[in-house]
């Protein structure tokens, strides 16, 4: 398990220093790490978090008018958003690039232990993998099951 007290936050460089690894497989522990700081320290408050890579571009603006005037309106509070979704092993993939995630599926990112993953077929253990084996364990979709056919 994971030592989260060590996560620590610099107001300085606001920065947050997590205690996970730099690997690609270390980046759901990282994303854990991160969500679990933020509900538990920072605004244990919230509707929902935007997760984005580094490498995104941000249009913070656009964003909060998507949030603001659809996410909020429409009935989408058990749904993921995501910038891209693609397919891996017959399963639904969302991509980590952009993903809007509801405070009910961050608090199961925060719940979930990763050892669960070690019997299941999956070539990696990337954030967005991790991500969305959990949501698709806990939402009524029906689409790799759809993929299999």
């Amino acid at each position: 398990m994971h030592n989260y007290e060590k996560i620590s936050f610099s107001s300085t460089n606001s920065t947050l220093y997590c205690t996970s690894d730099d690997s690609l497989d270390g980046t759901f522990i990282k994303t854990q790490e991160a969500i679990r700081y933020i509900r538990d320290y920072v605004f244990n408050d919230f509707d929902y978090i935007v997760r984005t890579n580094t490498s995104t571009y941000v249009n913070v603006g656009l964003i909060e008018k998507f949030l603001l005037d659809i996410y909020n309106r429409e009935n989408l509070k058990d749904k993921m958003i995501c910038g891209d979704i693609s397919v891996l092993n017959h399963k639904i993939q969302l991509r980590g690039n952009s993903i809007i995630i509801r405070r009910h599926y961050a608090d199961l990112i925060c719940d979930f232990n990763i050892d669960e993953l070690k019997n299941e077929n999956l070539e990696n253990l990337h954030d967005d993998v991790v991500i969305s084996h959990i949501w698709e364990k806990n939402s009524n979709n029906n689409y790799s099951d759809e993929l299999s056919k």
